[in-house]
């Protein structure tokens, strides 16, 4: 599969090394500095010659971009990052997030209060009591998974804006951004050793979790003031499974939003 990666500051160097470990062929182009992939003007020709299968973009970026106009000009699928590093996820990663067994993958997005939800959502898990022993997994080398090299077994992953973290123990595993592609590397940790994880992400969800949370119903214009910031998290959240409206956010405004968007990303109410 040939796919044509944009914006490699924002995430999209990270999420075209995991399609190409999977054996896709990706071109990338750097959107703003221009330093590195290939140019606006290569791609432009490359999609007019119809040599991508779809095009992967943020959701932040404009769809009057010219690589973006050519590919709706051309009939080019586009998938923002959100849902590529969903189908990354669910490719990598043998774990079915909607079992009865399942840990809380638990995703939360919003304009105000993504980093406090997530903090306060970890110190619940944390402390939580199961409902019934468990039994830790076990590692190829026949370790418990989760137990790290202190001993300290380890219950979920905390992915925030200021880093990420195994917990307890506060081992911290990367400090990155909230950008959908910073998702990949604490979400199939979490999987493979069969821990919680809670996530901050920014613009939306990217659909791989059990729970959406949407913290705030503030609205504001991004993508070049071309979207609405709020109709674009309501619309990442399509597919999932569960979803959480923050205490003290406008349902109204929520369900004017879901109404107004193309049936394909309408929330279903039973959600």
């Amino acid at each position: 599969m040939n796919i044509l990666v944009l914006d490699t500051i924002h995430g999209g160097r990270t999420i075209a090394e995991y399609l190409t470990a999977s054996d896709c062929l990706c071109d990338t182009v750097d959107v703003y500095r221009h330093e590195s992939g290939i140019s606006e003007e290569e791609a432009v020709r490359n999609l007019t010659l119809k040599r991508y299968d779809f095009v992967c973009a943020p959701i932040h970026l404009s769809p009057e971009y010219c690589i973006l106009k050519s590919a709706a000009a051309e009939g080019i699928p586009v998938l923002s990052h959100h849902e590529i590093v969903s189908l990354i996820v669910s490719g990598l990663s043998d774990a079915d997030v909607n079992s009865e067994n399942a840990k809380p993958i638990i995703e939360i997005t919003g304009t105000r209060g993504k980093t406090t939800t997530a903090y306060a959502l970890s110190h619940m898990l944390s402390h939580a009591v199961p409902t019934k022993p468990e039994i830790p997994p076990k590692n190829s080398r026949g370790n418990e998974r989760g137990i790290n090299e202190r001993g300290i077994n380890e219950r979920g992953i905390l992915h925030t804006s200021r880093e990420t973290v195994a917990v307890p123990g506060g081992r911290i595993l990367q400090k990155v951004s909230i950008t959908p592609a910073s998702s990949v590397m604490p979400a199939l940790y979490a999987l493979k050793n069969n821990l919680w994880l809670v996530a901050e992400e920014s613009l939306g969800v990217c659909g791989f979790g059990n729970l959406a949370v949407l913290t705030s119903t503030e609205d504001y214009l991004c993508a070049d003031k071309k979207r609405s910031a709020l109709a674009v998290k309501l619309a990442s959240m399509a597919e999932c499974q569960r979803i959480l409206i923050g205490y003290g956010a406008d349902k109204r405004k929520v369900l004017e939003t879901v109404e107004s968007l193309p049936e394909s990303k309408k929330i279903p109410a039973e959600r």
